[in-house]
């Protein structure tokens, strides 16, 4: 593939470098480096997005040429901040919240005030009920199990990606450890 079709892939393939230099760099620094290799990826694809526009023009150095290389750099930089948004979703939205509250705090908030706002037990009993309510999982016996759902996918699709790019296995409760394995239940 060649001309035009390759040079509209190229901020694809570009995000696709992105992805594969971010996780490469975050395996070789144990995940300890997490904006570094963000970065890393992001330099990566757009390196990759200009080489495969420039493959793609034949070299030339037309103004439309100059005009489309300029449009998918723009492209692959758009792209690159929306994996970066998803990749530090995760990251920082406790961190958001905790600032938002202080900030609403004119008085500020003592270690007591910030550990009653998030209690952990008030925060575990809010998930299960929303998680109940959407019938993503349900309660039987005073147990809870876990129903087929849009978001359990993308929990285990996030248990993927922690051991892919972190070399991080999930964290395993008691239970989940032992022996015989039930299936999900249906």
């Amino acid at each position: 593939m060649t001309g035009y079709p390759l040079a509209v892939l190229a901020p694809i393939l570009g995000l696709f470098a992105d992805g594969v230099v971010h996780v490469l760099a975050s395996r070789l620094t144990a995940g300890k480096r997490i904006a570094h290799c963000l970065l890393a990826g992001i330099a990566a694809g757009l390196l990759a997005t200009a080489g495969v526009t420039a493959v793609a023009l034949g070299g030339r150095l037309e103004l439309d040429a100059l005009a489309l290389l300029g449009f998918n750099l723009a492209t692959s930089l758009a792209l690159a901040y929306g994996y970066f948004t998803f990749v530090n979703l995760n990251l920082t939205s406790l961190r958001i919240r905790l600032l938002h509250e202080l900030w609403a705090s004119p008085n500020g908030l003592s270690r007591t005030d910030i550990l009653k706002l998030y209690n952990s037990r008030d925060l575990v009993d809010c998930r299960i009920v929303r998680l109940t309510a959407s019938k993503q999982i349900r309660e039987a016996d005073g147990r809870f199990y876990t129903q087929p759902s849009p978001l359990l996918k993308v929990a285990c699709i996030i248990n993927l990606l922690k051991l892919v790019v972190l070399n991080r296995r999930p964290r395993q409760s008691p239970a989940s450890t032992a022996k015989s394995k039930r299936p999900l239940a249906g």
